[in-house]
């Protein structure tokens, strides 16, 4: 499953109360969220982090395996506990008086779908060229739509068509609503009302059925060398990268990189060897590798004594090198000589693409395209 965010602030605000997120899981289980925050003094940037930091963290850590009734009690009980933090978060800081977000999220596993949302942010689905929006939003003109008292072209301009219902925060017990979807979808979108408030639905469908052509720049960088897609169903995108790849072979650039990783066995400490653990790794480097300047992060510092022990004193650095210098960025217990990943990043005039590399097979692992919105 590929996914990506883009946020914009438009023309009217210099930034976002919003905050996304994007988590995959090794088993497979997907989570998407949006939190659109409101409030002054910038609190609503705080209650919509609040509600994407705790959901990020409750899901990688308790949810596995869940069928579908399991899935939907756990998004509750995710709301109940993240409303409670937004109001405590409101009792030790006044400034923050008056404090929400709205939440709309997807559950994406190989058996179900779901969403969830609270507030006026939105969940669609894209099924055939057609988009469907699958949430309700929480707002009085809706209620109001609901209830025959407005049309849907009224209501478009009403003057409190931005007046919520439901909003994380509001009040001390909210209830999130939740979809089961149909499996037979070709794509997700979730958006915040910054979004549905200037497009009608089928300009958003529009904008998700758009073929965007990606131009290479006439300067390439030669960490493409060598390289092969993996994963990518997309025709044009693959035929940008293989010309990209014949422009740099033709060019005689060469793929290179001065991060290496080596395997190391150190002497375990003995009565008579007691030498600190900094020292040990710095004789081994000298002594085995032929280096004889050892530099050292700060992070790393704090990690050694843990590391090391954890399988017998046998670990792998990584490190850059530069002449007779080495600068030691890394750390790992046991053999992980095979696995050395990189990051590219491809800047364009309509898109940024960022990759994860695998710096020895030359293989893209996974890939990121973030479409920019043009300023008309």
């Amino acid at each position: 499953m590929k996914t990506f965010c883009l946020t914009d602030p438009g023309k009217v605000r210099d930034h976002n109360e919003d905050s996304v997120l994007i988590i995959t899981k090794k088993s497979g289980e997907v989570l998407l969220a949006i939190a659109d925050g409101m409030g002054g003094h910038s609190a609503g940037e705080v209650a919509s982090n609040i509600a994407i930091s705790y959901l990020g963290n409750h899901f990688q850590e308790t949810f596995e395996n869940k069928d579908k009734l399991q899935a939907a009690s756990w998004l509750r009980d995710s709301v109940d506990e993240i409303n409670d933090l937004i109001f405590e978060h409101e009792k030790t800081h006044p400034e923050s008086k008056g404090m929400g977000t709205t939440l709309v999220t997807a559950v994406v596993t190989k058996d179900y779908i779901l969403f969830g949302n609270i507030g006026d942010s939105s969940g669609f689905v894209m099924k055939d060229g057609t988009l469907h929006k699958v949430t309700y939003d929480h707002t009085l003109v809706n209620l109001l739509v609901s209830a025959g008292e407005l049309t849907e072209e009224e209501a478009k301009d009403h003057p409190k068509k931005n007046v919520l219902m439901k909003a994380l925060g509001a009040n001390e017990k909210v209830d999130i609503d939740i979809f089961d979807c149909d499996m037979n979808i070709d794509e997700i979108l979730l958006s915040s009302d910054g979004l549905t408030n200037m497009l009608e639905p089928n300009q958003i469908e529009g904008v998700l059925l758009e073929d965007i052509d990606i131009e290479v720049p006439s300067k390439l960088s030669s960490s493409m060398y060598g390289m092969k897609i993996e994963g990518s169903d997309n025709r044009k995108d693959k035929e940008v990268f293989d010309r990209a790849k014949k422009i740099i072979k033709e060019n005689n650039f060469k793929f290179e990189t001065n991060i290496e990783k080596t395997y190391i066995e150190l002497d375990e400490p003995t009565l008579d060897d007691n030498i600190s653990d900094i020292d040990r790794i710095e004789r081994h480097i000298r002594n085995s590798l032929g280096y004889n300047e050892i530099d050292f992060t700060i992070d790393l510092l704090r990690k050694v004594p843990t590391v090391i022990r954890k399988d017998n004193f046998k670990v792998t650095i990584t490190y850059i090198k530069k002449k007779n210098k080495i600068t030691i960025l890394n750390i790992e217990s046991g053999n992980t000589e095979n696995k050395l990943y990189g990051v590219t990043i491809d800047i364009g005039t309509t898109s940024v693409v960022v990759c994860l590399v695998d710096l020895y097979t030359k293989e893209i692992l996974d890939k990121l395209l973030e479409v920019m919105a043009r300023s008309r």
